[in-house]
C-alpha cells in the first residue's frame, strides 16, 4: 500500500461517494480516500448510491463500473440527468469510473456515459491522488 504521507496532498479536502456491490472494494478505497483526507460514505449499488446522492452533495462519486442491476454508466446516466449542478460553483458532481478491467476507449463508450476519469483496481493512494487532483484541477464540462 502506498504511503499517502509521502507526497503532499494536491487537492482539497473532498466529500467522495464510494459505490461498490463488493464490501472489500468498498473498505479498501473508503480507507484509502480517509488516508488521504477525504470524507466517504458508502453505497452498495446503484440505486443506493443515486438515492443517497438525491440527499446529500458529494464532490466526487468514485463508482465501479461492473455492478448488478444498474452498472457504472448506467449510474453515472442518472446522475447527469437528474442531479443539479451545485448552485455555489455550477459545478457538477464528478465521476471516477473504476473497474477491475481494461480501461475503456472513451471513443467507445456510448454518447452521454458521463464518466470524468477512470482509475484501475486494485486502488492505491497514489493512483487515487492523482485522479482525484486531475478531477478538482479542471472545470468538470455540462
Amino acid at each position: 500500500m502506498d504511503n499517502p504521507a509521502s507526497s503532499e496532498a494536491t487537492c482539497p479536502s473532498l466529500r467522495v461517494l464510494v459505490v461498490d456491490d463488493v464490501e472489500v472494494n468498498r473498505t479498501v478505497a473508503s480507507a484509502l480516500l480517509r488516508s488521504l483526507g477525504h470524507s466517504t460514505e458508502i453505497a452498495a449499488s446503484g440505486l443506493e448510491a443515486f438515492y443517497l446522492a438525491i440527499q446529500v452533495r458529494f464532490d466526487v462519486v468514485l463508482l465501479d463500473l461492473s455492478m448488478p442491476e444498474l452498472d457504472g454508466i448506467e449510474v453515472a446516466r442518472m446522475f447527469r440527468l437528474e442531479l443539479p449542478k451545485d448552485s455555489a460553483t455550477s459545478r457538477r458532481v464528478g465521476i471516477l469510473g473504476t473497474t477491475a478491467g481494461t480501461l475503456p476507449d472513451d471513443s467507445n463508450l456510448p454518447p452521454g456515459a458521463g464518466m470524468d476519469a477512470w482509475i484501475l483496481k486494485p486502488l492505491s493512494a497514489a493512483s487515487l491522488r492523482a485522479a482525484l487532483t486531475g478531477l478538482v484541477g479542471r472545470e468538470a464540462p455540462n
